[in-house]
């Protein structure tokens, strides 16, 4: 700066450090105590490790089949010959939850005539409308079939005609009646051929055979056993569900059954062999297994806060801490409906070393495996189930409850079908002759009391179920009546159902639905079939009933 305030110029020079080392050095982090570092290891265990490689290549053996027997154990099942069963053609929840042959409903019949009428006029065989609708016509509905009453004498039977077309050896047949000309023989045959191949598709019934059905209704349960050969020396094995409500069949349904009379001995067994490299299995935040690596900052291992009863979350905090990096997996590509177990597994590590694996279970405790009389085999099922399909909405309800002041248990018909097959709030019905003008009972002449036996009865759709003790079949809750008209069950459900074993009807109710189910299979054909699924139910309930009831007659 000069004198007398003269400008000047200011300049500022920026101060930078300098260093003479590349950037390796720094990240190197090299440590100046090799103690420190073997102290940590001594206090992190790894000392304590044996000496061993990593799993450079697996070979795996499977002993497989293929699902091929059925035996379905609804009333009346035998322990014969099962059924054959092929999961290409027919999904599992098909062949489990469909119904038996004989109930196809009269709008359905009236459909399918409706369609052959059409194939016969396709087939220039059109003059022949009448006389088959004539000689195959629809069943009187009766009261409440108004839709199929005013069709009848217009559209022949369906059922009806795929019966008379079908010949006992399987082939396809025209009768004798109505009459057909031998000129026309060939075009109603080639009609009737087409109507038999759709009608066969178009809905799946089970077949009469004892061994079709596997809803049991005593249970309200689906009850089955599925069959197989396993491996080239075609060992029989079984698998069979319990308690299947209906739904969605998974592998935990299924358990390992020790009866292998259920066998289909016609298919044979495989054997799969894959050499394959091992994958380690990890998870998000899994701990880091290197001393120099960063772990996942949005898990905090350390924060698991377990009580001296909370053995889960200690398990889990276990196998994350300690466990989580020995872990690997060897994808097996398995077809659908088959079912694998493990023969073998040869581990070959980096030190060419070969290690026998064995099953990690025993005769008290096994993962992955099947519950049944051996808790320790490694098998897996594939179930040929269905991904996803379409549910109509209820087409028969009933909800079963209990009763704890009336000391009863109740079945209440929500939802019935009518003689068209349409659904019918039974509850609605109940309040629409409510609305309907009644006389009270007229009192008795010159008494100061009247006596009634039943007082407050409920709707005609609650069914009673009373307790009683069976010497062989244990506790049952046993289908009764209330006196009064039109107190019989109207459903499917509660007709097939005399009695429920007493332990299926817990506190919380249980729920019956039939369903109509659509679904596409993996050869790309439809299946209709209508279903039974067992939900919990909505709790207990008070029905208001009394008997024995003592009135004072008015002005007495």
């Amino acid at each position: 700066m000069t004198a007398h305030g003269a400008p000047s110029v200011t300049t500022w020079t920026r101060l930078e450090p300098l260093h003479g080392s590349t950037a390796g050095e720094g990240a190197a982090a090299r440590i100046a105590d090799p103690a420190w570092l073997l102290a940590r290891q001594w206090q992190l265990g790894e000392f304590h490790g044996s000496d061993g490689g990593s799993p450079a290549s697996a070979r795996l053996r499977l002993d497989a089949g293929a699902l091929s027997a059925y035996r379905g154990r609804g009333p009346g099942y035998d322990a014969g010959t099962p059924l054959p069963y092929d999961h290409a053609v027919t999904p599992l929840e098909t062949l489990v939850e469909r119904e038996p042959a004989g109930t196809v409903e009269l709008d359905l019949r009236a459909d399918g005539g409706r369609r052959f009428l059409r194939l016969l006029t396709r087939y220039g065989a059109g003059k022949y409308r009448a006389a088959y609708t004539q000689g195959f016509a629809l069943p009187d509905p009766g009261a409440g079939g108004q839709s199929v009453s005013v069709l009848s004498g217009r559209l022949p039977d369906a059922a009806a005609l795929a019966a008379a077309f079908r010949a006992p050896n399987g082939t396809v047949t025209v009768p004798a009646q109505p009459p057909v000309s031998a000129a026309d023989r060939p075009r109603v045959l080639g009609a009737a051929t087409e109507f038999v191949r759709w009608w066969d598709s178009f809905v799946d019934r089970g077949t009469a055979a004892p061994n079709g059905q596997a809803w049991e209704p005593t249970r309200l349960e689906h009850r089955f056993t599925l069959g197989t050969n396993l491996g080239p020396a075609n060992e029989g094995f079984s698998v069979a569900a319990e308690e299947y409500p209906g739904g969605s069949l998974e592998w935990y349904d299924l358990d390992e059954a020790p009866d292998t009379s259920s066998v289909y001995a016609e298919r044979p067994g495989s054997e799969i062999v894959r050499t394959v490299l091992p994958t380690p299995i990890g998870f998000a935040g899994m701990p880091a297994n290197r001393w120099w690596e960063f772990e996942d900052a949005r898990v905090h291992l350390g924060g698991i806060e377990s009580g001296a009863t909370d053995l889960g979350r200690m398990l889990l905090g276990e196998f994350a801490l300690l466990y989580s990096c020995d872990w690997f997996s060897i994808p097996v590509e398995l077809p659908v409906g088959t079912v694998a177990r493990v023969a073998s597994l040869v581990v070959t590590d980096t030190f060419n070393v070969r290690t026998l694996v064995g099953p990690a279970g025993n005769e008290e405790w096994g993962m992955f495996g099947l519950t049944g009389h051996s808790y320790y085999n490694p098998v897996f099922v594939l179930p040929p189930t269905l991904a996803h399909g379409f549910e109509s909405g209820p087409v028969e309800e009933v909800l079963l409850l209990r009763d704890e002041a009336a000391n009863l248990a109740w079945a209440v018909e929500s939802i019935v079908e009518d003689p068209d097959g349409r659904p019918v709030d039974r509850h609605e019905r109940h309040l629409a002759t409510l609305r309907e003008p009644r006389a009270a009972p007229p009192a008795p002449a010159g008494a100061d009391f009247d006596y009634r036996l039943t007082e407050a009865q409920p709707p005609a759709h609650w069914i009673p179920f009373v307790q009683a003790a069976d010497a062989e079949r244990g506790l049952q809750l046993r289908r009764s009546a209330l006196p009064g008209p039109d107190r019989a069950p109207l459903g499917d459900l509660l007709r097939e159902t005399e009695w429920i074993a007493a332990e299926e009807l817990a506190g919380e109710g249980v729920r019956v639905v039939r369903h109509w189910q659509l679904a596409r299979w993996s050869d790309g054909s439809t299946h209709l079939w209508l279903s039974r699924r067992k939900y919990a139910g909505r709790g207990q309930a008070s029905s208001g009933f009394r008997h024995d009831v003592l009135h004072r007659v008015t002005g007495r």
